[in-house]
């Protein structure tokens, strides 16, 4: 996770810094209270949105299928326990869950503006919708 386009955020969990000696300008707060039934959630305070990326660093932003933007994720899943750092992020509205046997995740880009869908499973826990 990384702050919004143009907004100072802080680490919205408690963390622990990791700085990779192989990259030393990359700093990672990385979540300490993360429960096993949860994903490993990361922040980077200095990370930015590929569009605002120097020329230096710029890859091309045309991607074949038309998107633009990830609008929504979702977490499948069984319930969270209270105070863990998934139901925060899904308080802060940064994510949706949703209460499922198994568990999945919804990616959706430009809102669903297309109205197509891409389901990777069963090999993957994946749908993607654009």
């Amino acid at each position: 996770m990384r702050p919004e386009k143009g907004a100072v955020g802080n680490c919205p969990f408690p963390a622990w810094e990791y700085r990779p000696a192989a990259m030393p300008d990359l700093v990672l707060q990385v979540a300490s209270e993360p429960g096993l039934d949860e994903p490993m959630w990361c922040w980077l305070e200095t990370g930015s949105a590929p569009e605002e990326w120097p020329p230096s660093r710029m890859q091309p932003m045309n991607h074949p299928a038309g998107l633009q933007r990830l609008t929504s994720v979702t977490l499948a899943g069984p319930s969270v326990s209270q105070g863990s750092v998934t139901l925060r992020m899904a308080a802060l509205g940064l994510l949706s869950l949703e209460a499922a046997e198994g568990y999945g995740l919804r990616l959706e880009f430009d809102g669903g503006s297309q109205g197509r869908q891409q389901d990777f499973r069963p090999e993957l826990p994946l749908v993607c919708r654009w």
